[in-house]
């Protein structure tokens, strides 16, 4: 993407969360669509998860959309054993590629915007007060530290918001942040609480149309938020 924004003159924010500064980290929802991808996904995977008694997800007609519907609502430490299984299945098998420091470093220094999406992408609206501020901080300062600047602006991970959220991020010194909702921003928004549309796949006239539809305030609704395979 750095290359066609370089040749456009155009600027954009990359949200980053640099769980992968120093060493490889996979997100759940990479693994889990790797396991997919290589026919790993069955009943005795599906066994060893944490999930809530009920239906498998394999038997649902989307399995795979089922699957990740059911783990997003997971609290972080069922969320380890979501990827420590994971891991286990692929046996070394893992998704390759990484945003490292020296990537991270290249975007800051082509005049792009960082902006902070947490470290470990959870779902805020799960989480108590303590653990909505320790989202919101820790792993920012590794990062301004390779940007050399403040990361001033937010993401809410699968934008996931509420007023506490918002008032979190105001505390947290953030000057603005994105929510998933799909609104024009205006000089009336609050800044800690901005609407963006999410790009669906579609291609560029997919996501022109659903822009212009969002201006007139008649957007499409808005896919259910997910920490789900190819969703952030």
């Amino acid at each position: 993407m750095l290359p066609v924004l370089t040749r456009e003159a155009a600027r954009a924010t990359f949200f980053v969360n640099g769980a992968s500064l120093e060493r490889p980290r996979w997100f759940w929802w990479e693994l889990l669509q790797a396991a997919w991808d290589r026919g790993l996904v069955d009943e005795a995977l599906i066994a060893e998860l944490p999930l809530a008694a009920g239906p498998s997800p394999l038997a649902s007609d989307r399995p795979l959309k089922a699957l990740g519907v059911a783990l997003y609502v997971l609290p972080p430490s069922a969320i380890a054993r979501v990827q420590a299984v994971l891991v286990d299945r692929l046996q070394g098998d893992l998704p390759s590629e990484r945003m490292g420091a020296e990537h991270v470093r290249r975007l800051a220094a082509a005049g792009q915007e960082i902006g902070f999406h947490t470290l470990d992408h959870p779902f805020l609206p799960g989480l108590g007060d303590s653990e909505v501020d320790r989202a919101l901080t820790e792993g920012r300062e590794a990062l301004e530290a390779i940007v050399g600047a403040p990361l001033a602006v937010f993401a809410y991970p699968s934008g996931g918001s509420e007023p506490r959220l918002v008032e979190a991020a105001r505390r947290m010194g953030y000057s603005a942040a994105f929510t998933t909702r799909k609104s024009p921003v205006t000089p009336a928004d609050d800044p800690l609480a901005l609407g963006r549309t999410v790009p669906q796949p579609g291609g560029a006239a997919k996501l022109s149309v659903e822009v212009v539809r969002t201006l007139l305030g008649r957007p499409r609704p808005a896919p259910q938020p997910l920490r789900g395979p190819g969703v952030h």
